[in-house]
């Protein structure tokens, strides 16, 4: 179950979409889509009941997310805003990621097996077509106090062609105890 599912669009801008203490499955599921922007939003008190990222974007083109704060939230296992790349042109600008958490360990109610939370506030992984074409901009953010096991902050799970980082303050991995994490991210 998706609270929003959009896909296979050309252009789609959410501006100023709040969802606030949400729990259940996925909020927000982007799919095939050229070019998706959320600006203005907020995300405050969210919580993720399943395996799946509350904010998940796979193979879309170019994302913008601009201006958003996410705060307080809790997902299972990626971070709270997950990006599957796939030759992907992907910026975020401006926002705010505070307390967020990726709890790790099993899923209340499911018959999974322990595992291992990959980045608090942000997961960026690869589909089975990315190339190192990806160029992903993380510029005049703010991640404080973002908990996972791994990349307390932001976790790569791929090798990309750019990337730009600042203003990671307080965030730490349980196992690690480092923010940022992952594949070829210097």
């Amino acid at each position: 179950n998706i609270l929003i599912l959009l896909q296979k669009s050309n252009i789609t801008i959410f501006d100023k979409f709040v969802l606030d203490k949400y729990e259940g499955p996925q909020i927000l599921l982007v799919y095939q889509t050229k070019i998706f922007s959320l600006e203005n939003s907020s995300f405050p008190n969210n919580k993720a009941l399943c395996l799946t990222p509350l904010v998940a974007f796979i193979r879309v083109e170019v994302i913008q997310v601009k201006i958003c704060i996410f705060l307080n939230n809790i997902d299972y296992k990626l971070g709270v805003l997950s990006i599957i790349a796939d030759s992907t042109n992907l910026t975020i600008f401006g926002c705010n990621f505070f307390s967020n958490t990726a709890k790790g360990g099993i899923v209340p109610n499911s018959k999974e097996t322990k595992y291992l939370s990959k980045g608090g506030a942000i997961h960026i992984s690869k589909s089975e077509n990315t190339t190192k074409n990806n160029s992903i901009s993380i510029v005049k953010n703010r991640f404080e106090n973002n908990y996972a096991d791994f990349g307390g902050a932001i976790y790569l799970d791929l090798n990309i062609s750019k990337l730009e980082i600042e203003n990671i303050v307080n965030n730490n991995s349980y196992v690690s105890n480092n923010a940022i994490e992952g594949c070829d991210y210097i």
